[in-house]
């Protein structure tokens, strides 16, 4: 028998977002407690606030957008969590990846878990500082050796070290995402997701809905896993 959980973190106002990014305002505009006819609600959110989709777009300015992507890349067969203990500024290496076994290689889409949710409510200062990564060498090796990938799932802030991006042309980002400079495979990857509720668990399937934006880079969204009970 199999059981369902979401693995995106709640939307409200003031909730955790990278430093200098738009916050997130849920705003209440009819309220049936104040007369009106029924309830309603404004939301604003940058597209890459909590748990949210890159799109191809958000790095390749060819990309496909985030409405563009066919619903194929959000529905998943095999998924696989990999775990690693958590290390500040830790980057995820290719033998992590292969720690899994050969199930890696049926995989569909990857969830990484560096322990870094832990820190997420109680100390967003080091949720969003030093955490850790996805490596290069990582990135590549996922998209020419895992043919299988759809999709790549982090539990941090950015699947990469932000600090260093400049340097080495965003090379996790670009890796996954670019169309361009590669073919016109697409590896989404999915940021600040909580992997808290899969660990240990047996991976069935997953499906992601991310709102189907026109012509954007990226969309919050939902990340719905199957797991065996």
């Amino acid at each position: 028998m199999s059981e369902y959980i979401d693995l995106a973190y709640p939307v409200y106002s003031g909730m955790p977002v990278y430093p200098g990014t738009p916050k997130v305002e849920v705003i209440p505009q009819e309220n049936m407690e104040k007369g009106d006819n029924w309830n309603g609600t404004v939301v604003s959110t940058y597209t890459h606030a909590g748990t949210h989709c890159d799109a191809p777009f958000h790095y390749d300015k060819n990309g496909r957008t985030i409405d563009q992507l066919p619903i194929s890349s959000f529905v998943y067969k095999n998924p696989v969590l990999v775990n690693t203990p958590y290390k500040e500024n830790y980057k995820v290496t290719v033998d992590d990846l292969k720690s899994v076994g050969d199930d890696l290689y049926k995989a569909e889409i990857i969830f990484l878990n560096t322990g870094s949710y832990k820190f997420r409510d109680k100390d967003f200062g080091k949720y969003v500082n030093n955490f850790p990564s996805l490596s290069p060498e990582a990135a590549l090796f996922i998209r020419k050796e895992l043919p299988n990938v759809k999709a790549v799932a982090i539990d941090t802030i950015s699947i990469e070290d932000l600090a260093a991006g400049p340097e080495t042309n965003f090379a996790v980002h670009n890796g996954l995402l670019n169309e361009t400079n590669f073919d016109e495979r697409s590896i989404v990857i999915f940021e600040d997701y909580n992997p808290k509720p899969i660990i240990d668990k047996k991976l069935i399937s997953a499906v992601a809905a991310p709102l189907r934006i026109k012509n954007r880079d990226g969309s919050p969204v939902n990340i719905v896993v199957e797991y065996e009970n």
